[in-house]
């Protein structure tokens, strides 16, 4: 036990049940994996949760949804577009979320697309965790680009960078 031995290196099958329970947040499973194999130590179990924070804060969109305050905020700014299903679920495509500073604010930037239209429907968010506020850019099938939210004019430039970066509007 002296001796510094690291979760990511226990052999299968306790190293992927240890590492797949931490990272689902099932910590009374990694201690008994790490019990059970005596090699976890208290640096090596805190080295290798501090690797899987890294992963555990990567979101997708439809991630989102599932906070309670981000949800709110998002359906507000939504207003009559709520209507649209894929709006509401955020359920097509998307990448991991980005963090950004904007006027010294952090930013969490997703963004997502209809399912099977993605070339012609698609939005990208920015919310505030400080503030609690979404703003949104929203790209029809007509063409149309609409700013929901009203977002100060650094929120609207990074966010329509963030669009262009994702989508190509024709």
């Amino acid at each position: 036990m002296g001796t510094m031995k690291s979760a990511l290196f226990i052999r299968p099958p306790f190293g992927v049940v240890a590492l797949a329970a931490a990272a689902r947040g099932h910590f009374g499973k990694l201690r008994q994996a790490c019990t059970h194999m005596k090699l976890c130590t208290a640096p090596s179990l805190f080295i290798s949760l501090s690797c899987l924070s890294f992963s555990a804060d990567a979101q997708y969109a439809w991630d989102l949804l599932k906070q309670p305050e981000f949800k709110a905020a998002y359906l507000q700014v939504l207003g009559k577009y709520s209507r649209e299903k894929w709006l509401v679920r955020l359920a097509g495509p998307s990448t991991e979320t980005e963090r950004r500073v904007i006027g010294g604010n952090e930013f969490l930037l997703a963004h997502s697309c209809k399912p099977h239209a993605c070339d012609t429907d698609h939005i990208a968010i920015a919310y505030s965790r400080a503030s609690k506020r979404a703003f949104v850019k929203l790209h029809e099938e007509s063409g149309t680009d609409v700013l929901l939210g009203s977002p100060p004019a650094d929120v609207k430039a990074e966010l329509e960078a963030f669009h262009a970066k994702q989508f190509k509007v024709r």
